[in-house]
């Protein structure tokens, strides 16, 4: 057989997973923050294995990769150079919280097909227990949460100089998000 050494891997986590910890063995080191994976030398016969610890953040299913990048010496099968590994999440665990900002410039409150969305506005999602989470709108005023139900949660806007809260009268909405369930046409209007 053949043996390799200056071996690069590359498994840098996706997103909707988020780092904690990891181990590899027997030899081998990796950086989380390029993903890479350094193996010195390597046999016939021999292998390490890298066991990455990560936070699943994310309400889809998640793909991850492990792909060769480089190494000294021949690849008697470069049909095995990468690894993928399907994460299943259980969307029961994730909600969707979503809406819309626009300028409401007749003050009706309502998005009326000639008034503009607002992109780049700041929009807060706050938990019962004052947890704070915050996304900025889309070039269609669009905002997407992710929280995880059941639970209540206040949605409110961070107001620009000159803005003035017209819809919802309150500057905000409070929802009550079911298991797996959905909350939307929380739109905004100044």
């Amino acid at each position: 057989g053949c043996s390799a050494s200056n071996i690069v891997v590359n498994d840098l986590l996706p997103p909707g997973l988020q780092y904690q910890s990891h181990t590899i063995s027997p030899f081998g080191s990796y950086n989380p923050f390029t993903g890479n994976i350094f193996i010195p030398n390597l046999g016939p016969s021999q292998s390490t294995t890298l066991t990455l610890y990560a936070v699943v953040d994310s309400c889809f299913d998640i793909v991850n990769c492990a792909t060769l990048i480089s190494l000294t010496g021949t690849d008697s099968n470069a049909s095995n150079n990468q690894s993928c590994y399907q994460v299943h999440v259980n969307s029961q665990k994730c909600g969707r919280i979503f809406g819309r900002k626009y300028e409401d410039k007749n003050r009706n409150g309502i998005k009326d097909g000639i008034e503009p969305f607002i992109a780049g506005q700041t929009i807060k999602l706050t938990d019962p227990f004052s947890n704070v989470s915050t996304q900025s709108t889309g070039a269609l005023g669009d905002f997407l949460f992710n929280p995880e139900p059941p639970m209540s949660y206040q949605v409110s806007e961070v107001l620009q100089p000159g803005q003035v809260v017209i819809t919802p009268p309150s500057g905000s909405y409070s929802v009550v998000l079911p298991p797996g369930g959905s909350v939307g046409s929380l739109d905004f209007g100044n």
